[in-house]
């Protein structure tokens, strides 16, 4: 039996936790400035509120499974839940698999089944959790899909990789108007009377543009490939 721990996260949890700290950290930072506190203390309240944002929302969100891979089927089991959750343990076998979707984002990176019972099992995972065998499992599980495809008459019921948001027409057309705007941005900054831009929030977004559309050409490419 072949056994791998991964790390998974609630993105509800993490949303609501780090919301909550960001906005508390504002009320705080309102409340010292309009009592006119010692600039000092800024400092030390920047620090706690960025380690807080770091750290707080993962270790809240965050919990631990368990995939173990007999010859014929898959047991998943949550070693540890999520905050104030209830999971459950779930045996499959690779018949019962319909497809599965990996979908890599900027901070979570999707895993999905879909079984042919209609039932889905999605699993969100943080690409800061480098201490888990999230890649080792997911370069596992996609060699066994392999075989199971190539064995006997599963062809005829194969296990299927369902397409990402990146090879969607609807994924490539983003890509498309995300590019449109990063080009037309400094244009109009230029050509337009220069007005004082916040660039706390600029390069956030620049930064997730480059890498949706990174990841349409980079799965263009892939498919290009594999077609030759």
């Amino acid at each position: 039996m072949i056994i791998f721990k991964v790390k998974v996260f609630s993105t509800l949890i993490y949303s609501i936790v780090a919301t909550a700290i960001a906005l508390s950290g504002m009320a705080i930072g309102v409340y010292m400035a309009l009592t006119h506190a010692n600039d000092m203390y800024f400092f030390f309240l920047i620090l706690i509120g960025l380690s807080s944002l770091v750290f707080v929302p993962d270790l809240l969100s965050s919990g631990l499974i368990e995939w173990s891979f007999g010859e014929n089927e898959i047991k998943i089991t949550w070693l540890k839940s999520f905050l104030l959750c209830k999971k459950y343990d779930q045996l499959i076998t690779w018949q019962d698999i319909e497809e599965y979707k990996f979908e890599p984002q900027r901070q979570f990176s999707f895993f999905q089944l879909r079984l042919r019972d209609n039932r889905t099992l999605k699993y969100w995972h943080s690409n800061r959790a480098n201490e888990d065998d999230f890649d080792e499992f997911l370069s596992y599980f996609q060699k066994q899909v392999v075989n199971y495809n190539e064995e006997g008459i599963n062809i005829l019921h194969a296990i299927r990789r369902s397409k990402t948001i990146y090879e969607t027409p609807r994924g490539i057309m983003l890509a498309i108007i995300l590019g449109v705007l990063m080009i037309s941005f400094p244009i109009l900054f230029v050509v337009l009377p220069h007005r004082k831009v916040s660039w706390i929030y600029i390069i956030p977004a620049y930064s997730g543009g480059i890498y949706f559309i990174s990841q349409v050409i980079s799965y263009k490419r892939k498919k290009n490939s594999s077609s030759i």
